[in-house]
């Protein structure tokens, strides 16, 4: 039978894990991210084309919620491509017909990333959450055993 501070040291456990997997999350993107700046430079003018509404389901409540994600057009030596963002949104960011500035690698001309997207926030935010869970599951270590 579990004690009651066994089960809190579990929910400890359980604090920390999630606060580890949101920290190795944001460095893995943030890491992502920053090769993918590395191999992007060939700056280019695009466009937005289309901005396409995704839906997506929790299975625990069933409350759909949407993302936008913005379709870009640009020319890459005389290449028209046309790609889609890998990064979504709540609230529409861009509109058809907006210009943006688009790097593209010049090995892959489908491999880009478009600085006004701000994917940093969303890092950010992750960090901060994982930090903020740690120090919340160290703190509540050192509480339980007071206890």
């Amino acid at each position: 039978m579990l004690t009651a501070k066994s089960i809190m040291y579990l929910i400890n456990v359980v604090i920390v894990l999630v606060g580890v997997i949101f920290t190795v999350v944001s460095i893995g993107v943030n890491h992502g991210n920053k090769k993918k700046v590395q191999r992007c430079k060939v700056l280019t003018k695009g466009r937005v084309v289309d901005m396409q509404r995704e839906a997506s389901t929790s299975n625990t409540d069933g409350v759909a919620t949407f993302s936008w994600y913005p379709v870009y057009e640009y020319t890459a030596d005389e290449h028209i491509i046309r790609k889609r963002s890998s990064f979504g949104q709540a609230k529409q960011a861009f509109y058809p017909g907006e210009e943006v500035e688009i790097y593209y690698n010049a090995n892959d001309y489908n491999e880009f990333y478009v600085p006004k997207e701000h994917t940093g926030k969303l890092i950010m935010a992750f960090q901060i959450i994982g930090a903020v869970l740690l120090i919340i599951g160290v703190i509540l270590f050192f509480v339980i055993k007071l206890l």
